[in-house]
Parts: C-alpha cells; structure tokens; sequence
C-alpha cells in the first residue's frame, strides 16, 4: 500500500533536479544556440532550452547573435563577421563591400571614393560617391590637378606639381584639401596623390612610383627609383619607398611610420630593393632598409620592427612590442 507514495516522491525529486539543471531542447520549449564556454575556456555551439538561459550566461556562455556571431567570435554589430577582420565593426555590414580598399568600408566610410568630397555631400549634390571622377559642380574648395606638367585644375590653397613625362605614360599628380602638395616629377608614369588638409606626396626621380597619402599632414614618398609604393593612411601617417627599386612601405595608423629601401647617411644615398615595410597602428613603426630583401611588419600601438642590412625579416605584433633583425 506504501508503493504509490514512494512512486509520487520519486518522481517529485526527478522534476525538482530537472528543474535546477535544465539543459536539452524538449518538445514545446523555446530553443537558444549558444557559445558554450568549456573547462579549457574554448567556446563550442550548443542549444539549449531557453529556462537554462540565465544559469548559462552566469557560467560565462554568450548567447549566438548577440554581440557573437557563429563561430563564437566577438561581433559586436551581429553581422557575422568577427570585430578583429571587420572592417566596420560598429556597423553591420556582412558583405564587407569596400569600394576604395581602404580600412574602412562602405557602411562607415564617409567618402568611398577617395576624392576629397564626402559621400553625403555628393549624394546631396546628384554627384556619384563611387566614382571619383564624379564630383559635385563645384568640387573641392582645395583641389590641385597637373598632369605632365600642365595645371588641369587648380582652386583654392591645393598646390600640384608635374613634368612631361620620359616615356608613354603620364605623370600625374593630385591634391585635394587645404594646404595639400603633390609632385610627381622626373620620369615616366609616376602617380602622386595627396587627400587632407597638409598632406603631401612625392613620386618623383624614377618610373613607375606611385606615392598616396591619406589624413591631415599625411607624408608619402615614393622616389629615387622604379616600382617604389608607397602609402600613408591615417593623420600624420608617413611612408618612404625610396633609394632603390620595388619598395613597398605602408603606414595605416594616426602617426604611424613605414619607411622601405634606403635613407641617406652623411649626406649619400643608399641603395635597397624589394625590400617591404609595414606599420599598422597608431604610432607603429617599421624600418625594411639597407639591402634587399627586408621584410618589416609591425602591427599594434607603437609598436616597431626594424629589419636591416639585407635579407632580413622583423615582425612586432601586439601593443608595445618590438622586434629586430640587425
């Protein structure tokens, strides 16, 4: 007579144990995907039943699609692509479409096109903001335009800078925003391109050198050669590709500092090629000089690889870090 009251108290603790731990999908519950942190402090994908919820984000687990996306990676705009690869990472944009191939995206760069004029103020004025070569009726109030040394276009305190050209290809260069300079001078198909107030850029004494700054006092030269890039993205950002022939240096960062080729002791130039220099972050800096060959990357907040003398490969990657190949 005593089996149904043991049968009743067995089953009560079975549902107050459930109930304390709840964890798989059953019929009729909401379910939620979930980044699952392990003992190993990895995350793993599992879904759950929504009652679970709180216990599991009490335990560390971040709920899919909430500031994570699939692969348990931060994506604090919850399109799918992790903060660290996102090239708008405040603003949801999965297909990460980037006209211009800068840092910036389409979402979140104000000017796509690179050519001075915000994307608002040419959609404002029927201009095409994909288009640099589509610009408002009046254009920039600081815009500079010579191509083998005759002046296209020049306005306001914009100055640019250009010779005939040596070969087939034209020289050209371009600056745009108050206070820019531009040369591209003394060869054949040298492209210099200056977009901010004080940038200025030299592709010049070679062919084939292509100099660009970007931000407000940028500094890029690409000169004394052939094939030498260089790129400064970012307020006072500087890159040299110089003394040498194919030498890439780029700086992306407010400050950052890229120099590739060779620099000038006692008043001589050196000589370097091929040599690669790259400094991503706000005053990074990586030096690829003296030789070929050298490879410097130096990737974080001043940060700075040096990689001297030929043949010689430094990477700092981290804030504060440094690294040298002498």
């Amino acid at each position: 007579m005593r089996k149904p009251a043991f049968l009743l108290l067995s089953a009560l603790i079975f549902v107050a144990v459930f109930a304390l731990f709840p964890s798989n999908v059953t019929a009729g519950q909401d379910k939620v995907t979930l980044c699952h942190m392990t003992s190993t402090g990895e995350y793993v994908v599992i879904d759950i039943a929504d009652p679970a919820l709180p216990a599991h984000l009490e335990h560390g687990d971040a709920v899919i699609g909430d500031g994570w996306n699939a692969d348990c990676e931060p994506d604090a705009d919850n399109d799918g692509v992790a903060d660290a690869v996102d090239n708008c990472p405040a603003d949801a944009n999965p297909d990460q479409a980037n006209f211009d191939g800068d840092s910036e995206g389409d979402v979140c760069d104000p000017d796509d096109d690179d050519d001075g004029e915000s994307d608002a103020e040419e959609i404002a004025c029927g201009s095409d903001p994909l288009d640099a070569a589509s610009m408002c009726p009046s254009g920039p109030s600081d815009y500079c335009m010579s191509v083998n040394g005759v002046v296209i276009e020049q306005r306001g305190s914009a100055s640019c800078y250009s010779t005939d050209t040596t070969g087939d290809l034209p020289n050209t260069a371009t600056a745009t925003g108050a206070g820019a300079y531009a040369f591209a001078m003394f060869g054949d198909n040298n492209t210099a391109t200056a977009t901010g107030d004080d940038a200025v850029v030299y592709a010049i004494i070679g062919n084939n050198n292509i100099a660009t700054a970007i931000g407000a006092g940028a500094y890029a030269s690409a000169s004394d050669g052939d094939n030498n890039t260089a790129t400064a993205t970012g307020d006072f950002a500087v890159a040299f590709a110089s003394y040498g022939n194919n030498n890439t240096a780029t700086a992306t960062g407010k400050n950052a500092s890229a120099l590739a080729g060779a620099v000038a002791l006692n008043g001589i130039p050196g000589n370097g090629n091929y040599n690669t220099a790259t400094a991503t972050g706000v005053y990074a800096r990586a030096y690829a000089l003296h030789g070929d060959n050298n490879i410097a990357t130096a990737i974080g907040v001043d940060t700075r690889a040096d990689a001297l003398h030929g043949g010689c490969t430094a990477e700092a990657i981290g804030d504060s870090t440094s690294d040298y190949c002498p």
